[in-house]
């Protein structure tokens, strides 16, 4: 799966990739980000896109009926939550979860929870999470864990959070 800011496209080959054996094919026209890289997750790829003062989240998926390729926003339920400029996607697969961050809203996650049973997603959930007097520069994912690179004013910090869950701070319940 191939992106360009406006067009995706399948490449496919055979046995060898060659010239000969090498086609790209055009299978579906959405806007892309030129900034924030997209994330496979499972079988489907998250992909941010700008829509005026904020971001779109686009879930792409091969339709297991009819093997189309469609893109479902997956933000149409809060047009204006996620801010504008998403600079980061990260994923995980362990927990269902996708989060983003954005130079707009220098020390906030927004992460998107979901939950598909089968075919059927139960769960499409939106949240935010701040985090103190800081400004995070990179987020990403080793399994359960969300590594966040924070600078604060004494320092650039490498910061991780499980997001496994039941997790509850040391000596608390």
């Amino acid at each position: 799966l191939l992106f360009s800011d406006q067009t995706q496209f399948i490449l496919k080959g055979g046995d060898i990739l060659s010239s000969r054996t090498v086609s790209i094919t055009q299978k579906t026209v959405f806007e892309n980000s030129r900034i924030a890289k997209p994330v496979g997750a499972g079988k489907n790829v998250f992909f941010a896109v700008n829509n005026g003062s904020f971001t779109q989240i686009r879930e792409y998926f091969v339709s297991d009926q009819n093997e189309t390729n469609d893109a479902a926003d997956i933000t149409a339920h809060i047009p204006k939550y996620i801010p504008k400029d998403v600079s980061k996607l990260a994923v995980t697969t362990n927990e269902d979860l996708l989060c983003t961050i954005s130079p707009n809203t220098p020390n906030e996650v927004y992460s998107y929870k979901y939950y598909w049973r089968g075919n059927e997603k139960l769960q499409s959930a939106w949240s935010r999470w701040t985090f103190g007097n800081c400004t995070i520069l990179n987020i990403d994912f080793i399994e359960s864990l969300l590594y966040i690179v924070t600078q604060r004013t004494d320092g650039v910090y490498l910061e991780k959070m499980s997001v496994a869950p039941k997790q509850v701070d040391t000596n608390s319940t």
